[in-house]
């Protein structure tokens, strides 16, 4: 089990380094692991589980046998966030959460490159694109992130 969380945290925070935001998670009970932010990744009996811990309670977010499911749930929350923040209130800060957020859905579409999951990210990310919430200057830095 720890095998398969380690392989699990390598292949979905990969790209928090390369943007330069550092979120290290640390192995619990051999299948659980925790980042200082309180989310976790958990692995039991064939199932990858991605959730957050707060006040001391526990709480699935998503659970899946598949690992591009589970790396997926929380790529999307992040770009729907990302989404309301510009929409409703109009907040530039954090724009390196920003970045992250479709920097990853990107590296992945290119990672994984299978039409299932290419349109899963897809009917995501051009919604929120053609829609103009989000400047053009941030646009253009994660299409750059994308093609690394």
């Amino acid at each position: 089990m720890k095998d398969q969380v380690s392989i699990f945290i390598s292949k979905y925070y990969r790209l928090f380094d390369s943007i330069g935001l550092k979120n290290d998670y640390i192995l619990y009970d051999y299948n659980t692991a925790y980042n200082n932010n309180g989310d976790f990744i958990d692995y039991e009996c064939d199932v990858y589980k991605f959730g957050s811990c707060e006040r001391g309670i526990c709480q699935i977010i998503f659970q899946s046998h598949n690992i591009m499911d589970c790396m997926y749930f929380p790529i999307r929350a992040a770009i729907h966030n990302i989404s309301f923040e510009y929409e409703l209130n109009n907040r530039r800060a954090c724009l390196d959460f920003r970045v992250l957020g479709f920097g990853m859905m990107l590296f992945y579409m290119n990672k994984f490159n299978t039409p299932q999951w290419s349109n899963k990210l897809y009917s995501e990310l051009l919604p929120i694109i053609d829609s103009d919430k989000l400047p053009k200057k941030l646009i253009e830095k994660i299409s750059k992130l994308g093609h690394c």
